[in-house]
Formats: C-alpha cells, structure tokens, sequence
C-alpha cells in the first residue's frame, strides 16, 4: 500500500485543476492543503480550506466537470482569468493586463445548451457525460444554463418516455433520438428546439411535437436534425422545420441577428456587448475605415461596427454562416457591409497583393488560434489597427507574438464570457508602427 503523500496546492492549470506535488486534481484551490494516494492520485483527506472556497450550488459539480469553478468565489474566478491572461503574456510585453470584467449575471445565463440521450431500462435519461468518461447521467438541472431551457428539456424527457421514443444506442447503430439542442434568444423571448436523429422515420412527430408547444406555447421553432454518422460531433447536415420559421432572432444593441441551429454565436446574452463594446471602443474607429470582421461567422461584429465605419468586409469559410450574415445585413438595412463565404487565410493573402485597402481588421478565430498564412498576410496588408478576440490565451498569445515585427500590443483586456468555468475570452488591440 503507498503512503499518503501531503502537500499545498500552487496552481490552478488552463482546465481548472489544482496542482499538488506534481499531481493535478479536481476541486482543489490555490493554498489548499491536501493529502493523497499517489498511485491511486484520490484525495485522502482536505487538510487546510482555501478561504475562498464556497459550496457548489450545483449537485452534479462532482461528475460534471464543466463548470470547474462552481466551489470558489467569482471574485476568485476573475483574478485568476486575469493571471492566465498575465502569464501567456508576460513573455512577450510589459502591458499590463487589465482586471478581467465580470458580470452580476453569473447563473443561468447559457443561451445554447445540448442534452444527450440515453436508454436506462425502459426509460430514457438525457443529461451530459460525466468529466473523463463516456458515462452519461441524468441531468434535472443546470444552475448555468437559462432556467427556460432547463423546463423544455424536462418535459422533453417526459414526452420521450410518454410517446416512447426509441433512443439512439450508439454501440448497435440503432435507434432514433440521439440528442436535444435548445437556443434562447434572451432579448426577444424566441426559442429554438432541435431534436437530433439518427434517420428520418420519426413516427408520430407531429404529435410529438404538438404536445411540446403545448407545453410550451413559448417555442417558437422546432427543427429535426438527421445524423446518420458513428461520430461525437452532434448536428448533422441534414434538417427539417417542424415547427416555426427555423430559427430564431435576437438582439445586441441596436441590431437583430437571425441564429439557428448551427450558427456560432456567443452564449452570455449581456457579456456579448460587452465583448463587443470593449473590443470596437479600444480600435477607435474612424468613418473613413474599412474594417474587415474575419472568421465573421454570421456577421455580428461587422455589423455591430457598421454604423462606425464607412466598409465593412466580412470574410467567413462556412457557407451556411455567410448566408445568415447576408440575411442579417439585409434585415438590419446594412448597406456598407460585404459578406463573402471564403477562407479566411487564402482571401487575405490575395487581397494583400491586390491594392486593395484596409485599416482595421477584427480577427476572433476557433480555439487553434489563426494560421502562418493568414498572420503573414496580415503583415503584408499592414492594417493601421488589429483588435484580436480569442477563447483561448495560450495560441492567440502565440498568434500576436508573429505581429510584433511591425505591430504595438495597447491593451490586453480579458471578459469573463463563462462564469464558473475555466474559459477566458480575451481582447487584444494592436497598432502599427
């Protein structure tokens, strides 16, 4: 048997653990003292309570591992999204980085939310899968989730075991529902209900979904999502409206934007304007500008600046986002603004040889951060101003030290976008030389 090892908590990683001699574990915070099983790597024993630790509100904290930080203060939580930030930069710039803006709203405020189902006997489970494993269990709530969400999948539940509904076994490849993807539009009250399937021979979903808007009077759109593919990945290519127009409209400021089931759109409705209001205040535009918004996605920052500007180009690979973002200029009566369904990369390096013009470039790529040929074309355009957005401080720390060649860093500013959870969102303003 191995002896109990003891030891003080230094460090919380960029996925919420706590490091303790080497070894990282769940809820365990900063000073913490523990001691443990180092084969084994369980907590044995909590020696000394960080003076920030609270009680979880939620009670699948322990199984979930979504929210890592639902068992500490959030003025604690900001202080070390503000450190992350610190720490990828502090090799690169002596700008301090400023205190991460956090929100009074830091409950029940996902927009977006996607269940999973299960068959458990005769009955059917929909819930997530547990941290590290592929075990689901059954979810009754969710404390970040927006509480109307969290209605409709319960009575979803309860709709798929009164209709008995067959549910997808992703071991034989046989089955009907596979998942539940619910959308919240915060400022206009519309709600967007997808239900995924394995195949189109849905008997009785015309029932189905009849006995849910009576339910629930309040959905707006039903969408049926078929996919058919042995993959973890949850929307497939193929939909049907079953109910509404198919989407769903919500508002920033003083523009509407169409979203539906697959659209990329952030998910804190309030923490979104700031986001944004933070990111086009620091470029100070100019009405003489052309701004380029790439990785646009359906357009929400390019149109958000459109009023700012005298162009807005908005560059995005996904066609299906591109075709939203057209929708949206129009329904928003946008005239200066271009929407092209492009790679990103390959579009900015052909117009870099061109002589075309562009002096601020807006730039919020996926997680992996922007690719050599984008930054090197970015270089080669030489915009006046890039503001850089990013979910993650590691590659997009990484992106700006290539820019450093001709490029200032102004500013650093962090904005919590996910309260009691270890993602940081991350604003960077840079300026030419």
């Amino acid at each position: 048997m191995a002896v109990a090892k003891q030891g003080v908590c230094r460090k919380i990683d960029e996925n919420g653990k706590g490091w303790v001699e080497g070894v990282s574990f769940d809820n365990v915070l900063p000073l913490e003292e523990i001691k443990f099983d180092p084969n084994t790597k369980k907590i044995l024993q909590r020696v000394v309570d960080a003076p920030t630790r609270i009680r979880p509100v939620c009670p699948y904290f322990s199984q979930c591992g979504s929210c890592q930080f639902l068992h500490w203060e959030y003025d604690a939580q900001l202080e070390w999204k503000t450190d992350q930030v610190r720490h990828h930069f502090k090799s690169i710039t002596k700008i301090p980085v400023k205190d991460c803006l956090g929100t009074d709203r830091q409950f029940g405020y996902r927009s977006k939310n996607i269940l999973t189902f299960k068959a458990d006997g005769k009955n059917a489970i929909a819930g997530y899968y547990a941290a590290g494993t592929h075990a689901l269990f059954d979810v009754k709530s969710c404390d970040v989730t927006h509480p109307k969400a969290i209605e409709i999948f319960t009575t979803l539940k309860q709709l798929v075991n009164s209709f008995r509904v067959e549910i997808y076994d992703e071991n034989r490849k046989k089955g009907l529902l596979r998942h539940a993807l619910i959308r919240v539009a915060e400022s206009t009250g519309e709600i967007l209900v997808v239900l995924v399937v394995a195949h189109s021979d849905f008997k009785g979903r015309k029932n189905f979904v009849a006995s849910l808007i009576k339910r629930h009077p309040e959905i707006t759109s039903v969408i049926e999502n078929t996919n058919s593919r042995s993959t973890s990945i949850v929307l497939g290519n193929q939909e049907r409206t079953l109910y509404g127009k198919g989407y769903i409209v919500d508002r920033l400021g003083d523009y509407t934007f169409k979203i539906s089931a697959r659209s990329f759109y952030q998910v804190h409705p309030t923490q979104t304007e700031i986001l944004y209001q933070n990111a086009l205040d620091a470029a100070q535009l100019r009405k003489t500008d052309v701004l380029l918004d790439a990785y646009s996605g359906v357009g929400t920052i390019g149109i958000y600046a459109s009023k700012r500007v005298k162009e807005v180009i908005c560059v995005e690979s996904n066609p299906d986002a591109t075709e939203d973002a057209r929708n949206n200029g129009k329904h928003n009566q946008v005239s200066n603004a271009r929407f092209i369904c492009a790679d990103a990369s390959q579009w900015l390096l052909d117009t870099s040889t061109s002589s075309a013009k562009i002096d601020v470039v807006v730039m919020d790529p996926p997680r992996e951060g922007s690719d050599k040929n984008f930054l090197f074309a970015l270089r080669k355009l030489r915009p006046r101003t890039i503001v850089y957005i990013s979910c993650n401080p590691e590659t997009q720390a990484r992106d700006v030290k290539e820019l450093l060649t001709i490029y200032d860093i102004q500013s650093i500013q962090p904005v919590d976008m996910f309260p009691q959870t270890s993602h940081i969102e991350c604003i960077v303003l840079l300026q030419r030389r």
